[in-house]
């Protein structure tokens, strides 16, 4: 626990005199509850759904409903700043997480949205493979790998998957 705490005191550190901390910040992805004095960070795919959801029950709201979130920048910085709040995010281990968005967009996922997400990402696939059999090409479906090849490390290492 106290190397957790050191490295986030670093961490705060070697931003603590940067203006453009905040900068990039997105109000949609905080939530505030100011009578339970809460602030979390969700991410998109980690219980977000759930935690936007309890968030909601806490003001007796239902989803979907944007009022839990800051109103600007400013009013969220204060509430970071405020030291009588909870603040919270919850992350997930990036392999579970790389693994997980696979078999959900291209596995059981029938979303048409989705088509040319695949068909993109098999084009992609197909170039880095080399795949040059037309009837290879457009039957073959995308594997975890190139899955990775051409999401994470796509103009790295030449296209290869290490």
């Amino acid at each position: 626990m106290r190397e957790r705490i050191a490295h986030k005191e670093k961490a705060c550190q070697k931003y603590q005199n940067q203006s453009n901390v905040f900068q990039n910040l997105h109000l949609s992805r905080f939530m505030l509850n100011d009578e339970h004095n809460l602030i979390g960070c969700v991410i998109n795919k980690v219980a977000s759904t759930t935690f936007r959801q309890a968030f909601a029950n806490l003001e007796g709201r239902t989803l979907p409903d944007n009022s839990d979130q800051p109103s600007d920048k400013t009013s969220l910085i204060e509430h970071l700043n405020n030291e009588s709040f909870h603040k919270f995010i919850f992350v997930r281990e990036p392999m579970e997480r790389l693994a997980s968005c696979y078999y959900d967009k291209f596995i059981v996922n029938p979303f048409k949205h989705l088509i040319q997400f695949r068909e993109q990402t098999k084009a992609w696939a197909n170039r880095i493979n080399e795949v040059a059999n037309t009837s290879d090409r457009n039957q073959r479906n995308v594997t975890f790998s190139e899955f990775l090849q051409t999401h994470v490390l796509r103009g790295r290492h030449s296209g290869t998957f290490i």
